[in-house]
């Protein structure tokens, strides 16, 4: 583990984890290959809320010991990693989402991207498709929240990027998000659903292989 970090950038409240641990390395001079190894942390690749969240026990005390290492106050580097809650849920931001709202890698704003190096956590939100601050949509676009508009996107933006939003703010987001994801569950399971587990072997069909083609 790194004894020492003589350059302590201040984290910014908005950015993700893997973007602040860039900006530590580079600032003290080493890859953020070395950092994470010497932390015993995940490569780039693999520091995302999604995996960090799914293997919170595993990494949450050593994210802190950074925290500490670094002289940062309390709670600044962990808080942007989110914390898993029962049923597939987790606490982000103020936020209560389920995990299925977190994307597997983020959707940027070329322009912020090319204003300030900085990844944003709201990036990884599903439904975060339009960039209120340069009114042009994030890449890729999750088609399944496509219809997501401006308006929510901002008030999104205001939550991952005002530590001060108000309480009344945050509780109408997660009411928000608990319509989507009642939503999420009809289209998912749909009158009549039956799960595969559940379906009598002749409805049930094994996916064809380039082998069939070629069997008389």
């Amino acid at each position: 583990m790194m004894n020492i970090l003589l350059n302590r950038p201040t984290p910014i409240y908005s950015e993700s984890l893997r973007s602040y641990l860039n900006r530590l390395a580079s600032s003290n001079y080493v890859s953020i290959n070395t950092l994470l190894k010497s932390f015993s942390l995940p490569f780039p690749e693999r520091l995302t809320p999604n995996y960090l969240a799914k293997h919170y026990d595993e990494y949450a005390q050593k994210i802190v010991s950074i925290e500490r290492l670094a002289n940062l106050p309390s709670g600044s580097l962990i808080m942007k990693v989110p914390f898993p809650s029962p049923n597939d849920t987790v606490a982000w931001y103020g936020l209560t989402l389920k995990r299925h709202h977190i994307r597997n890698s983020a959707a940027i704003c070329r322009q912020c991207a090319g204003d300030n190096p900085i990844e944003k956590n709201v990036w990884f939100l599903r439904c975060y498709n339009i960039c209120p601050v340069h009114n042009i949509a994030v890449l890729p676009i999750d088609e399944f929240y496509a219809n997501s508009c401006k308006t929510f996107s901002k008030r999104i933006e205001g939550a991952f990027s005002n530590q001060d939003i108000g309480v009344n703010e945050l509780n109408r987001l997660n009411d928000e998000f608990a319509k989507i994801t009642n939503s999420f569950v009809t289209l998912k399971t749909p009158s009549g659903y039956i799960p595969v587990e559940r379906r009598h072997p002749i409805a049930t069909h094994r996916t064809m292989t380039q082998h069939d083609f070629f069997v008389a």
